[in-house]
């Protein structure tokens, strides 16, 4: 009988053990369901012709007023705050969108410059995105070369089918 206080303490702190993990693991699902509906958003139809009308015009003049670059850089904005709440890791962005997040960071200088003089903290998410990303970022930004030639791929986005998972395959050489 002395050892059944003892038994009935070392089963709560199993069960209190496997309730952590199970908590864990749900936590760990939900960061990657949301991370592949991103994604899966992110290559979507609509977004592809935003992401190519927004690289046009970001091509012409990377002081555009186009509505397709806010609605682009809206879409990091999302993903910046929810990396901020830690709903989602900083691997994972990196995996799944660092390939797009940098590349249209560096050629909306200005056109975010022109829109926080309007709107103060807009895209505060993103710069903390940016600044994310650049910790898990060997290589830094690209050049004006580089970021010419990701703004035509981008740009020939309109009319082309995606492919499944084609944010995670996308990688910088």
């Amino acid at each position: 009988m002395k050892f059944l206080p003892l038994a009935a303490f070392v089963s709560a702190v199993v069960a209190l053990a496997n309730l952590l993990i199970q908590v864990r693991r749900a936590r760990f699902n939900q960061r990657i369901d949301l991370i592949l509906k991103l994604s899966e958003r992110f290559d979507k139809a609509e977004m592809r012709a935003a992401r190519a009308k927004a690289a046009k015009a970001l091509r012409v003049d990377r002081d555009t007023t186009s509505a397709q670059v806010g609605e682009v850089l809206s879409f990091f904005e999302e993903v910046g705050f929810l990396l901020e709440r830690g709903a989602i890791d900083v691997d994972a962005v990196y995996e799944f969108f660092e390939y797009w997040t940098v590349p249209y960071y560096q050629a909306t200088t200005q056109f975010r410059a022109r829109e926080r003089a309007s709107y103060g903290d807009l895209y505060s998410e993103l710069e903390k995105l940016r600044c994310a990303l650049a910790r898990s970022e060997p290589k830094g930004d690209r050049d004006e070369g580089d970021l010419n030639r990701f703004l035509d791929e981008e740009a020939a986005l309109a009319g082309v089918a995606p492919h499944v998972g084609t944010a995670r395959r996308k990688r910088r050489n």
